[in-house]
C-alpha cells in the first residue's frame, strides 16, 4: 500500500507543475515565434508550452486538414488544421501547423463545411504546443487522427515548394488572425488545470497501509 501511494505522489506533482505552467503562460503577452523556436529543427522547450507567440506568414494553398475525433467539452467535434509558411530568425522558410479551432463533427462531410484560412500575408497570434505522437490510424484524404506536423503537411495538399520546406517540431493553437478569415472555426477552450485524483489516491493508499 505504501508503494502504491508513492507511485501516485509524483503523478500529482507532474499535474501540479503542468497546471502552474498553463496558468503562467496562457495569459502571457505574445512574443515572436523565433524567441521560442530558434531554428526549424529546434524542439519546443517545456517552459514554452501554451506560451502565446506572434508570427507573420502565408497559409499554404491546398486547403485545410481535418483532425478527426476530437470532442470539445463533451461535444463531438473536429479540428481545422492549416500549414502556415513563416520565416525564421535566420531567414529560412519553414512550416508551422496551426490549429485554427473546432467545428461540429460531420462538418467535414458537407460541401464548404470547412472554412478556408485568410489569403495573403497574415499576422497570427497562437499558443505553442508540442507535437503529438503519430497515429497508426489512416484517415480519408485531407484528414488525420493526430497533430503530427509532417503528417498534417502531407495531408494538406500543399504545393511542392511548401511540402519541401522543413516543418517546425511544434504546432500552434490559434488565438487570432489579422486580417481575419471570412468564416472562422470556433475558438478552442482553455485547457483544464485541475489536479485530478492522484493526491487523494496517494493518501488513501497510505491510510490503508496504516
Amino acid at each position: 500500500c505504501g508503494a502504491r501511494g508513492r507511485w501516485q505522489w509524483p503523478r500529482h506533482g507532474a499535474r501540479s507543475a503542468e497546471g502552474a505552467r498553463i496558468e503562467s503562460n496562457y495569459a502571457a503577452d505574445p512574443i515572436p515565434l523565433s524567441d521560442v523556436l530558434t531554428a526549424p529543427d529546434a524542439a519546443l522547450p517545456d517552459d514554452a508550452q501554451w506560451r502565446p507567440v506572434e508570427a507573420v506568414g502565408t497559409y499554404a494553398d491546398g486547403g485545410s486538414v481535418v483532425l478527426r475525433a476530437r470532442p470539445v467539452e463533451g461535444t463531438p467535434a473536429v479540428h481545422v488544421l492549416a500549414p502556415l509558411v513563416v520565416t525564421m530568425a535566420d531567414g529560412a522558410r519553414a512550416v508551422l501547423i496551426v490549429d485554427r479551432g473546432w467545428l461540429p463533427a460531420g462538418s467535414e462531410e458537407v460541401a464548404g463545411g470547412i472554412p478556408d484560412p485568410p489569403e495573403g500575408q497574415v499576422r497570427v497570434e497562437a499558443r505553442m504546443r508540442p507535437p503529438e505522437e503519430p497515429s497508426p490510424r489512416v484517415g480519408p484524404p485531407g484528414q488525420v487522427y493526430a497533430i503530427d506536423p509532417p503528417a498534417v503537411l502531407a495531408a494538406s495538399g500543399a504545393p511542392g515548394d511548401v511540402t519541401s520546406l522543413p516543418v517546425l517540431k511544434a504546432y500552434a493553437v490559434l488565438v487570432s488572425e489579422n486580417p481575419p478569415a471570412a468564416v472562422s472555426p470556433e475558438t478552442l477552450p482553455a485547457p483544464g488545470t485541475g489536479l485530478g485524483s492522484n493526491l487523494s489516491y496517494a493518501f488513501q493508499w497510505w491510510v490503508f497501509a496504516l
